[in-house]
């Protein structure tokens, strides 16, 4: 096939067109690649920065619990001294029941027959650490009585009333106003 000149002029300005065609699609797809990349690139900042306020706030929690944690610890060493020793005797918290495990002891040495002890119960005396007031009814030959005592933990073993001191006892036969006071180590008035 041979071409004329105007043949081939046309046919070169086909290739031309042709070649601008494609020139322009192969800029489109640069600039759409661009664009995508562009894209990518401000999806990576957000999400590094979300992975920086991720991080920003586990260290903020971090930083929380160990401020919570150094808190916890100055409290606990806090409450050891408080607890701690007397003359090297350990004193620590005592509970009701322990009071009223002691008070009942302190009247059964007191009062010979003391038995059937019931209705126990002791309140803190709160100006002193470690106090009590004890009191409750027990029986002796068949009669009741009514008690209450005075008792403070001096420290060592709980359970020994050896590490306790106690005040006025005062007992009452129930229904009479018969009241006997017994005096003990300590020396403490609560009225």
């Amino acid at each position: 096939m041979i071409m004329n000149e105007e043949e081939k002029k046309e046919f070169e300005e086909f290739l031309k067109w042709k070649q601008e065609k494609s020139n322009s699609a192969i800029n489109q797809a640069a600039n759409d690649n661009n664009a995508t990349m562009e894209q990518n690139s401000v999806l990576q900042t957000k999400s590094s920065s979300s992975k920086l306020g991720k991080g920003l706030g586990c260290g903020c929690l971090g930083i929380i619990l160990f401020l919570v944690f150094l808190a916890l610890i100055g409290q606990s060493g806090q409450k050891q001294n408080e607890s701690n020793t007397s003359d090297g005797v350990e004193i620590g918290g005592i509970s009701e029941t322990q009071a009223i495990a002691i008070g009942c002891q302190f009247v059964e040495i007191n009062v010979p027959g003391a038995k059937d002890f019931s209705q126990k119960k002791a309140d803190r005396i709160t100006d002193v650490q470690n106090a009590f007031y004890v009191q409750g009814h027990f029986v002796v030959n068949g009669v009741e009585y009514k008690f209450g005592v005075p008792v403070h933990y001096t420290g060592g073993e709980w359970s020994a009333h050896r590490n306790w001191e106690w005040a006025k006892m005062e007992i009452v036969q129930v229904g009479t106003v018969n009241l006997k006071e017994l005096h003990g180590t300590w020396n403490y008035s609560m009225f």
